[in-house]
């Protein structure tokens, strides 16, 4: 069975499934292929509860017809759904799920499969700050130079960010990372805005510092990409707050926390409303001690009151 696989946002859809050559494909496949490439566009509308449901849905149906790429392929993207919800622990266990089967059936996307697997992993790593795991990852996938050009580029941004957090070798990666981005040919856009937060979070003038996160935001606008708009705010915030610029930081926490909620991310949703209890203890009582009441019920495994906890800091009128 012959496939070719898309990478929207690194993302594995399938997009071409014949049973063999100039054979159409049958019902079945037809279904299965259309609930992963559907959970594939909710994914890239960060829509991730629509996302998982259709990889899920995509799972079963592939499973019933013992479909190896196809069961893999939907185990890697529930695996980075529940990574982009800040669901580590359980990504993990589909990671290993996806790695044991691509090794035990060995289909023929094998390697581009395992670069996608690995590539995931070493995301989860940093998420769970196991950096020198996620290094070790990383090290092999940009060492290899029949990686997957997009799985490279992507490899290189995660290890920039290693290197950001750490705050060693800042420059060198960003380097790096830009020249990467430049030998792609530019046909990854959402990499240009990336590369605009690493710049702002080096840049010391902060005239500039805002023209650079102004720079990335509204590129990540015009994809439409709302994690991107998220993390830029969150960025930009702190920055505001550190300034001493309470309003700007109050604002961007607030449009960043809208979005986050909406995605059901509860990780970076607790970190802004951490930041918010702070910004609060200093003027609002009643808001500090709502920030840290949310923060608190997002702990709890069953959590559903996403629309209470997004009231409680709107600032429109309720629908």
């Amino acid at each position: 069975m012959n496939r070719l696989l898309s990478l929207p946002l690194l993302l594995l859809a399938l997009t071409a499934c014949v049973s063999g050559p100039g054979q159409p494909l049958t019902e079945s496949q037809s279904h299965a292929e259309k609930l992963l490439t559907t959970g594939v566009d909710a994914y890239n509308r960060q829509n991730y509860e629509s996302a998982y449901k259709h990889f899920d849905q995509a799972l079963y149906e592939y499973r019933l017809l013992d479909d190896p790429t196809g069961i893999i392929s939907s185990s890697i993207n529930i695996a980075r759904t529940h990574h982009a919800t800040g669901q580590q622990r359980i990504a993990k266990t589909w990671i290993d799920k996806a790695r044991q089967l691509n090794e035990a059936y060995r289909p023929e996307s094998h390697l581009t499969l395992s670069q996608h697997i690995d590539l995931l992993d070493a995301r989860v790593d940093v998420a769970t700050e196991a950096n020198d795991a996620a290094k070790t990852i990383l090290r092999k996938i940009i060492d290899n130079k029949n990686t997957d050009k997009a799985i490279a580029l992507s490899a290189v941004q995660l290890r920039t960010r290693i290197a950001f957090s750490e705050n060693i070798e800042r420059d060198r990666w960003l380097k790096r990372y830009r020249e990467t981005i430049s030998n792609s040919g530019d046909t990854f856009p959402v990499h240009q805005a990336r590369l605009a937060r690493f710049s702002a979070q080096l840049e010391t003038d902060t005239r500039k510092q805002n023209q650079l996160y102004a720079t990335a935001l509204n590129k990540y606008r015009r994809l439409s990409n709302k994690s991107g708009i998220a993390a830029t705010l969150t960025e930009w915030a702190q920055r505001d707050s550190s300034n001493r610029q309470t309003a700007l930081a109050e604002d961007k926490w607030l449009r960043a926390l809208l979005i986050r909620l909406a995605q059901h991310d509860a990780s970076d949703s607790q970190a802004i409303l951490k930041n918010l209890q702070a910004l609060y203890q200093q003027t609002h009582s009643s808001k500090a001690d709502r920030a840290r009441y949310w923060y608190d019920k997002l702990d709890d495994a069953d959590f559903n009151l996403w629309r209470s906890v997004m009231q409680d800091f709107d600032r429109y009128p309720a629908r």
